[in-house]
């Protein structure tokens, strides 16, 4: 509808228009359409950006994603990799323990075979002294070899455990020497 002069008499659009009226709306028609393409255009130019945007914000979410799962297996391989070490030095720390209670266990037993040992020339000494000392308070007992040595009696308490009639031949020896027992020879 369109108001007309004056009035506002009304007359329908569909009524015949002089050649102008046709003009204007042609021009009127064809700035709406102009009008409607460019915020088409607008429009989709905007649901590119749109997308643009979400694909941009997609593909930094994806890449954070990979950066995290990155990061974890990191985690997870400093993890291991630890857990490697600790089993190692724990390892290490138990062989070093081992080796030196082996260590000490050797130590001990050569400390004890040097205590037998000197414990052993202890008695061989003061047995050798004993001996000496019975032998010259034996003097009856006591009768002398060709070879310069003595001859002690089978009653020596020395010769205990031996048969009736042995004898010890005892030839002068020195202070490191041990008797020797000849039972060869009877009395």
């Amino acid at each position: 509808v369109v108001a007309g002069e004056e009035g506002g008499n009304e007359q329908d659009v569909g009524a015949s228009k002089s050649p102008r009226e046709e003009e204007l709306v042609g021009g009127v028609s064809a700035m709406i359409g102009f009008r409607e393409k460019v915020e088409e255009k607008k429009e989709e130019q905007k649901r590119k950006e749109s997308l643009a945007e979400a694909a941009k914000l997609t593909q930094e979410a994806f890449a954070e994603e990979e950066r995290k799962r990155d990061l974890l297996a990191q985690a997870k391989e400093e993890s291991r990799q630890k857990s490697i070490l600790e089993l190692a030095r724990s390892m290490d720390e138990e062989d070093k323990k081992h080796k030196e209670e082996e260590r000490k266990r050797s130590i001990a037993e050569e400390e004890k075979k040097a205590a037998d040992a000197l414990v052993r020339r202890e008695e061989e000494r003061a047995g050798k002294e004993k001996i000496e000392a019975q032998g010259s308070s034996e003097g009856d007992a006591v009768g002398h070899t060709e070879e310069g040595g003595a001859m002690l009696a089978a009653e020596s308490p020395s010769l205990e455990g031996r048969p009736h009639g042995a004898v010890a031949r005892v030839e002068p020896i020195g202070e490191d020497e041990v008797l020797k027992v000849d039972e060869s020879e009877s009395a």
